[in-house]
């Protein structure tokens, strides 16, 4: 059994509850959608780890992310289908059930982004994140395949500088819906931040034995900068660009030997952010169609009374028997051997 970081587990769980608490839209003033751009630097880190650690080909690593990502998403989208299923029952309902089934053409397809825009009211479950994902891990797997040094101090530092100098010039590729070109900028933000991920890990591993040194400083900046971080989500202030100075020490103070808080979550025994934190991947893909559910109910039933805080906390109480169920259900049929795990 693979010994899990808590510490990474305990960020992944602070975030994913932002994610959350975004999609009700009782705090859509907030920037909570920069929760998801820390996923994208774990999601490096852990693909360098990967090579390192047992590499394989690209197409091998490539896959294993499909199938591990596949079973809940495609579950969850089915059901996000169904709720959506009265178009196709109402009269003259043609034009919207071929918008529907077009949208789930391009969601399963996993290549919105590349020249097929989607507005926000297209977008399923945040099927943008999953095909950014599956794309990114290709490409960048690729290069440490070809050349693993050329990559990692050539290549990557490279998609790292003209991606985050992108962003920081063009101050609209910070927006979900943006375009460079062909590409959406949830794809260059993606991309760009998994490759930072993966060359932290490099150079972690690289110079371990020096950063170990120097883990004081890295906790208490990984400290400054967590707090930095959060206080950007809740400002009124568009100030996405610190995240490419914050991410990388909050990253860095979680997986060093000397980390304070992976001694202290150990203590814990990880805690509740931490095992919130194990379930992502879950939470991810159950949310969003649970959330449309508690919309639903929230107006047939309450006459659409509940506002604000009350209606939050009323979709995320059907957040949490959604992702327990769906694993439950992805559990089962893995254990079926439906899907190989």
């Amino acid at each position: 059994m693979t010994h899990r970081n808590l510490a990474i587990d305990w960020i992944k769980g602070w975030m994913i509850i932002f994610v959350v608490l975004l999609h009700t839209w009782a705090f859509h003033e907030f920037h909570f959608y920069l929760a998801v751009d820390v996923f994208f630097f774990i999601s490096g880190y852990y693909l360098m780890l990967s090579h390192t650690r047992r590499p394989t080909t690209t197409v091998q690593y490539t896959w294993k992310r499909i199938k591990t990502i596949a079973l809940p998403f495609y579950i969850c989208l089915l059901f996000r289908c169904c709720l959506n299923w009265e178009p196709f029952l109402s009269p003259g309902s043609y034009d919207a059930a071929v918008e529907k089934w077009s949208e789930l053409l391009y969601t399963l397809s996993f290549l919105e982004e590349f020249g097929v825009y989607l507005s926000p009211e297209q977008i399923l479950i945040g099927s943008w994140y999953f095909s950014v994902l599956i794309i990114a891990s290709f490409f960048l797997y690729g290069l440490l395949e070809f050349n693993e040094k050329l990559a990692t101090r050539v290549l990557f530092p490279a998609i790292v500088l003209f991606g985050f100098n992108a962003m920081l010039v063009h101050s609209e590729l910070f927006s979900y819906w943006g375009r460079v070109y062909m590409l959406g900028s949830q794809f260059v933000r993606g991309y760009t931040e998994m490759a930072a991920g993966a060359l932290i890990c490099s150079i972690y591993q690289e110079n371990k034995a020096s950063f170990e040194k120097r883990s004081v400083f890295i906790n208490i900046m990984g400290i400054v900068s967590f707090v930095l971080f959060m206080a950007t989500m809740f400002s009124s202030s568009y100030l996405d660009k610190f995240l490419i100075v914050t991410v990388p020490w909050i990253l860095l103070a979680a997986v060093i030997d000397g980390s304070w808080l992976s001694k202290a979550l150990e203590r814990l025994r990880g805690g509740l952010i931490s095992r919130i934190g194990q379930f992502t991947l879950y939470i991810l893909c159950a949310h969003y169609p649970a959330i449309i559910l508690g919309n639903w109910c929230n107006e047939h039933f309450f006459n659409s009374s509940l506002q604000g805080f009350e209606h939050a906390f009323f979709d995320v109480l059907f957040v949490i028997p959604a992702t327990y169920l769906l694993y439950i259900i992805c559990k089962w049929i893995r254990g079926r051997k439906v899907l190989v795990a």
